[in-house]
């Protein structure tokens, strides 16, 4: 709103191979009234390698030899501030593991130093901060993690909510952590 622009992503030299998803490592305040503007080229010149035909106009399309930038964004709105509790990251340790979402799909908790860690394939590690000794949320998006434990006191499971799902995963294995302080 108050006129200034700022690149938030800048992909000089697009690889095809690349990953179709950039994250920001660290989330950005948009303002009430900002504009989110993307703007993207295709070279469509002879020095493209990758371009079948220099002379034939680039339109959208699904095949590769057609423009595909969709620009899209994720958000979390602004919701009422929580304070983390101060726990012994020791206890993340019994968290520390690989769960199973489903054949082919895990959610991995570590611990690294004072921190409890969440990653997915090909996605960046998330801290997950403590409401409870059993119950967590994330600043980076609007979700929250239980982890189960048995009658021995074992964690067996976590359920991740976000979006108003419940999603169960399995301890499929231990993961070691990385204790002391980073």
């Amino acid at each position: 709103p108050d006129g200034r622009r700022e690149t938030l992503l800048d992909v000089p030299a697009y690889n095809f191979n690349w990953q179709m998803m950039y994250r920001l490592e660290k989330p950005v305040f948009i303002p009430k009234g900002s504009k989110m503007i993307v703007t993207a080229h295709f070279d469509n010149s002879k020095k493209n390698k990758y371009n079948p035909d220099p002379t034939v106009p680039v339109r959208f399309g699904d095949p590769t030899y057609d423009e595909m930038m969709i620009g899209y964004f994720d958000f979390v709105a602004k919701g009422p501030s929580r304070a983390a509790l101060k726990l012994d990251p020791k206890i993340y340790d019994a968290y520390a593991g690989e769960y199973q979402v489903f054949p082919g799909a895990t959610l991995l908790v570590t611990r690294e130093g004072d921190k409890l860690m969440f990653t997915s394939q090909g996605q960046p590690k998330i801290e997950a901060l403590p409401e409870s000794e059993t119950r967590f949320y994330f600043r980076m998006v609007d979700a929250q993690v239980t982890f189960i434990k048995n009658e021995k006191g074992e964690v067996t499971e976590l359920v991740f909510e976000m979006n108003g799902r419940s999603i169960k995963a399995k301890k499929i294995s231990k993961v070691a952590s990385t204790g002391g302080n980073k």
